[in-house]
């Protein structure tokens, strides 16, 4: 049984399980409580950070379509690029995400920054207006994440065309390409930067996770690490539960046993192999250690971030998973 401290901190750990709880919480359940407060800029601040993180989201798959498209290129020339590039099929994927028009250029302009929804916002807040305001939020919720979906799938059919036209091998070093492009090797080096604050660290990665990326997520602690739970995942979990892997969209799964694409798994959807080879095999060789731990089934719901407060507590069997050795120990980060 917890020692209980006087902060209501279990002894040994950093937070409490209401502190963590609290960092579960999802967008929607943030914008109506800030609107409920009746403070304008309040809702306006909430707004911009929830914004800001799922725009990231947003400039992290073009990104990543434009490495894929540049290995393309550079192991095909311009042919290659362009038997990728089936504007037909994109247009069908947007469809069948449920995008009309509206909803299109709605969640465009928010993502782009030139919208006018936090304008709205702060304005039916300071009228008093709390019904109007929740609705005007319900609707680009739901704009914004059906152009979330659409990216994810537009970027997975890019993959399933690079994997199916070239096999495995060379869909193994596209995705080793996008693992060490600035884009994304910046993005650990800037989370490395606060690895001395794990409390900050889990909670920039639960937001991530849990508003940015539209999952739904759970922490618990232990004495040396934080776990997030995907009850739902926001990406791979939920595109695999909107049926993208049968007919007629099909994207596909990397059957062939490569630890650094689907850790052996032969039912492993194309877009989760980015774990894998952005988390396993760059940072270990890069850092020595996962970044983070990451122990995903292939099975929505079965899957487990793991923050570990030093990171070189990682255990080997994660690293085994991926093909790989855990290297000697290096300095303790301070």
């Amino acid at each position: 049984m917890d020692t209980m401290t006087g902060s209501g901190v279990p002894e040994g750990l950093l937070c409490s399980q209401a502190e963590l709880d609290e960092m579960c919480r999802n967008g929607t359940e943030l914008v109506h409580e800030a609107i409920d407060t009746g403070d304008p800029d309040h809702v306006r601040e909430t707004y911009a950070r929830i914004t800001e993180a799922r725009a990231g989201l947003v400039a992290l798959m073009n990104d990543w379509s434009a490495s894929l498209l540049e290995h393309l290129v550079v192991e095909h020339g311009q042919p290659g690029m362009r038997a990728a590039l089936d504007a037909d099929q994109w247009l069908e994927i947007g469809q069948r995400t449920g995008l009309d028009l509206p909803a299109t250029v709605l969640a465009r302009a928010e993502f782009a920054g030139t919208g006018d929804v936090a304008d709205r916002l702060h304005a039916l807040v300071l009228d008093g207006r709390p019904g109007p305001a929740k609705g005007l939020w319900a609707e680009v919720d739901a704009a914004t994440l059906k152009l979330h979906d659409y990216r994810i799938d537009w970027v997975t059919s890019i993959m399933t065309h690079i994997y199916r036209a070239h096999g495995v091998e060379e869909f193994n070093a596209a995705q080793l390409r996008c693992a060490r492009a600035e884009w994304w090797h910046g993005r650990m080096v800037g989370d490395r930067e606060i690895l001395s604050d794990p409390v900050q660290r889990i909670r920039n990665w639960s937001f991530f996770l849990g508003v940015g990326n539209w999952g739904t997520v759970s922490v618990h602690e232990t004495a040396d690490a934080f776990t997030i739970h995907h009850q739902v995942c926001g990406s791979c979990g939920r595109q695999e539960l909107r049926g993208c892997h049968e007919e007629p969209l099909s994207f596909a799964r990397v059957t062939e046993p490569v630890p650094g694409l689907n850790f052996s798994n032969p039912d492993y959807t194309i877009y989760r192999t980015h774990l894998a080879a952005w988390h396993f095999v760059m940072p270990i060789g890069e850092v020595g250690h996962p970044w983070p731990a990451i122990n995903c089934s292939g099975v929505p719901g079965r899957c487990w971030f793991t923050i570990y407060k030093d990171p070189m507590d990682t255990p080997g069997w994660y690293y085994e998973q991926a093909g790989l050795e855990k290297p000697a120990a290096r300095p303790r980060v301070s």
